[in-house]
């Protein structure tokens, strides 16, 4: 996997590894940071610890 690093924009090689601990939940990790991503059921990351996490919109009445 090629990590590019903002804002130098600097390239670099990282060997990672992925691993399905549980429906919902990956175990990740490279050289310098490991951790377990949440995930939705369709497959993609809603939790990454220390740098993201999927928030919703609050619903809106759109009656008249």
């Amino acid at each position: 996997m090629t990590w590019i690093d903002v804002p130098s924009l600097a390239v670099e090689r990282i060997a990672q590894r992925y691993e399905l601990r549980r429906p919902g939940l990956l175990r990740y990790s490279d050289s310098s940071f490991a951790g377990e991503l949440g995930l939705d059921d369709d497959g993609f990351v809603v939790r990454y610890p220390g740098l993201a996490e999927r928030v919703h919109p609050p619903l809106r009445d759109n009656r008249p």
